[in-house]
């Protein structure tokens, strides 16, 4: 259990700001509230020791994937950007022959691709690909922390990375608040929860 303060109750979610400052949205399920907050320190004292404990601990009898539950990245020195209209599977594949090392997905909107399976099934959506198609990073845009892990959720085992944009500039990215316009002050609690709850949740990198 790690310490955060309550910000928010909405219906089942509740909105938890850390002590780092980063901002979360949570189930209930994953939140016990505690009187005492002395105590609640101790106890996360107590945990911390514990998984220094089982960290050290001889693990040579584990599965690999259990000492090295995030993948990692292949090298690589030339990557073809996302770019919209540009970098579909055939254009990927075509780069690739020409040594191209690592490729990124068009921009996918998270809302639709989280929810729709005939969306997600669209090429032209932004998400088709390959076995020859690897390593490939997938690029979404959004603003809600668990739409975009719902999104990379489906996708997270024929990818190597998820990234999040943080760049596009256009009229559609300001009036749904994504991309560049997540880079004010303002929006630093909820960028901060974007990365973590993404990181935490999904085995492959994450880039922003």
């Amino acid at each position: 259990w790690y310490p955060c303060n309550l910000v928010k109750c909405r219906q089942n979610q509740l909105q938890v700001q850390w002590e780092d400052a980063t901002i979360s949205i949570l189930s209930k399920d994953e939140v016990r509230r505690f009187g005492n907050r002395k105590k609640l320190l101790e106890d996360s004292q107590v945990s911390a020791a514990k998984r220094r404990r089982s960290a050290t601990a001889d693990t040579s009898s584990m599965p690999r994937s259990l000492t090295l539950p995030r993948r990692q990245l292949p090298p690589h020195r030339y990557v073809l950007a996302p770019m919209v209209g540009g970098s579909e599977l055939p254009f990927r594949m075509m780069t690739r022959r020409y040594g191209t090392q690592l490729c990124y997905t068009p921009m996918i909107y998270s809302g639709p691709f989280s929810r729709d399976k005939a969306y997600r099934d669209a090429a032209e959506n932004g998400f088709q690909t390959c076995q020859e198609d690897r390593p490939l990073v997938v690029h979404f845009c959004g603003n809600d922390p668990e739409v975009l892990l719902t999104a990379a959720k489906h996708v997270e085992h024929q990818v190597d990375a998820v990234d999040l944009n943080l760049g596009c500039p256009q009229r559609v990215a300001h009036a749904e608040h994504f991309g560049a316009y997540l880079l004010e002050e303002k929006d630093r609690p909820l960028l901060c929860s974007i990365v973590k709850r993404l990181s935490d949740g999904l085995s492959v990198p994450v880039f922003c």
